[in-house]
């Protein structure tokens, strides 16, 4: 296998085994794992083009904010064989937009908080929130100024930071300075409101779910905001409990797959492990689609009948036309994988 190929495949791996998909079930990942092995190399080789659009859809995760566009646009990279304009994944598809918006949060904090003389936050602020919503609602969410409120502020605000400013690397001056900065924090924190529940809390949003490209993240940073104004973890929001549920039946809109030619059986969207099935079996698919496009343009009018791009005409590669079409075999062989998963 070429470097490029064990790379592509080692990407696909890393994926298939994350504990969010298949790494926390067991022998049904290496299940996985076997068809997944199979699909590949019926697809080498892959060309550069199609390699980079492997790299578009093992970046793209369930809980990206623009989940469906990017499935779209993935969608037509793989029936056209070519990468995707739009930006694809985590941070990158982020757009100024949305950029201004985290802003505007953070500034909104930051002015809250007091200083001795006049800050430039505000100039800024009223660029990125020129409504002034996003002002008003840390403030009502804040209530009146105490120092633990402060205190638990300084420490968001610093975590926004992080993100903020592009994932600092490892023993860089930046990760020492934060490091500092949140152990001073926390420390007066904890002199403060030892039996708190809302540092512990703080914790674990900041390990990965304050991203801006969560699709929750706004309301997540709402979430810490009106706990430390009410001092107490989810006292103001408490959890709706359907996200997930909303998330999923949305998704499978997108990621269903036909069983046989002309056949399109859609997920329903009330079935729990259909549902499950296209969340951990996303990548599964994705690989499926792109080893069918690597050797057919016909599998993009199998994948999506919303897009407007027609499939292409012409001789198929690889297919002489006599017996069984060893693409729509793969084809098959792919969507009863996804089933299955």
């Amino acid at each position: 296998m070429t470097e490029p190929a064990e790379r592509g495949v080692t990407l696909w791996e890393q994926e298939l085994f994350a504990h969010h998909r298949w790494g926390q079930h067991g022998e049904r990942g290496g299940e996985e794992q076997g068809k997944l092995l199979a699909l590949w190399r019926r697809a080498q080789p892959l060309d550069k083009q199609c390699q980079q659009v492997l790299e578009q859809i093992v970046a793209l995760e369930i809980c990206n904010w623009n989940l469906e566009d990017s499935l779209m646009a993935l969608a037509r990279a793989i029936g056209g064989k070519t990468p995707a304009a739009l930006s694809v994944g985590h941070l990158p598809s982020v757009t100024e937009e949305r950029w201004r918006h985290v802003w505007a949060y953070y500034l909104a904090l930051r002015n809250w908080l007091p200083c001795q003389v006049a800050a430039g936050y505000d100039a800024i602020l009223g660029w990125c929130d020129p409504s002034g919503r996003v002002r008003e609602r840390v403030t009502d969410l804040l209530g009146k100024p105490d120092q633990l409120k402060q205190l638990y502020l300084e420490r968001f605000c610093l975590c926004l930071e992080f993100w903020l400013g592009g994932y600092y690397p490892s023993q860089s001056a930046q990760m020492t300075a934060h490091a500092a900065a949140v152990e001073a924090v926390e420390q007066q924190i904890g002199q403060l409101d030892p039996n708190g529940d809302i540092l512990g809390a703080m914790h674990d949003e900041g390990n990965g779910r304050l991203q801006p490209c969560h699709h929750k993240a706004f309301r997540r940073y709402e979430i810490i905001i009106s706990s430390i104004g009410a001092g107490q973890w989810r006292a103001v929001m408490p959890m709706r409990g359907t996200d997930g549920i909303e998330r999923g039946q949305r998704l499978s809109l997108h990621t269903w797959t036909p069983c046989s030619r002309g056949s399109r059986r859609r997920p329903v969207a009330h079935e729990p492990a259909r549902m499950r099935a296209c969340e951990s079996g996303f990548t599964s698919c994705s690989a499926s689609l792109m080893t069918a496009s690597c050797s057919s343009d016909r599998c993009w009018s199998h994948f999506s009948a919303r897009s407007n791009s027609p499939p292409s005409s012409g001789p198929k590669p690889g297919w002489g036309g006599k017996g069984p079409d060893p693409v729509d075999r793969l084809w098959k062989e792919s969507a009863a994988a996804v089933v299955r998963s």
